[in-house]
């Protein structure tokens, strides 16, 4: 049994980027055959909901909890786009 300073050593980080980035080409081009435009339309709308609920929190998270009934509207806003755009 190897120890774990010894498998930490023997892994690359190099090489699981680029076994990352294998994977996420060969998804990114099976999903744009499989898929129309109306869909990958629709799955855009959704990450972008994503990302601004991402971005709402971090500035929440940083600037604090103020207006918290404004930060609790938009993240229920993002959410509930996000769920209705997917049905």
């Amino acid at each position: 049994m190897k120890s774990i300073i010894e498998q930490v050593k023997n892994f690359d980080i190099i090489e699981q980027a680029q076994s990352a980035k294998e994977i996420l080409s060969s998804f990114l081009i099976s999903y744009k055959q499989k898929n129309s435009w109306k869909i990958r339309l629709i799955d855009s709308y959704i990450v972008f909901c994503g990302l601004l609920l991402i971005i709402q929190f971090v500035f929440a998270f940083l600037n604090g909890l103020f207006p918290m009934n404004s930060l609790i509207s938009g993240m229920v806003v993002c959410i509930g786009s996000m769920t209705l755009s997917g049905i």
